[in-house]
């Protein structure tokens, strides 16, 4: 194996242990909206199992509202724009609502083709200060 080859494999291991470390819901999708990494931190937010959502179409966890402008930012991403601060409502699987924040990113394969979608949110949490 040679050096550039172990240090790809080395960077791919640590980026993967953030990842999973992440105190943030990290989702990575193909450009059709298929489910490939949800980390823990996706689990707690969202409230669906990583063996439920791995293969599983995103729009699963779209408000019926915001449903076509989910998708359309989704189209925009695997265009290659990124962006971040989107508020977006999601639902969980007990059919309960989750506001978060999210930025999302195209993924990009090394020879700069998009092949996916990553988005890095986190739950709206709503503090309100007593009179």
């Amino acid at each position: 194996m040679d050096q550039s080859h172990q240090d790809a494999h080395g960077e791919d291991a640590v980026l993967a242990a953030i990842v999973r470390s992440s105190q943030l819901a990290v989702i990575a999708q193909t450009v059709d909206g298929i489910v490939t990494v949800w980390n823990a931190a996706a689990e707690q937010v969202y409230g669906y199992p990583a063996e439920e959502m791995l293969g599983r179409d995103i729009a699963t966890t779209f408000a019926p509202e915001t449903a076509d402008a989910e998708r359309q930012l989704h189209q925009r991403v695997a265009a290659g724009h990124a962006g971040a601060g989107y508020r977006q409502t999601r639902i969980r699987p007990d059919g309960s609502r989750v506001d978060v924040v999210m930025s999302v990113s195209p993924v990009r394969d090394p020879d700069g083709a998009i092949v996916g979608v990553a988005s890095i949110s986190r739950p709206v949490i709503s503090t309100s200060v007593g009179t």
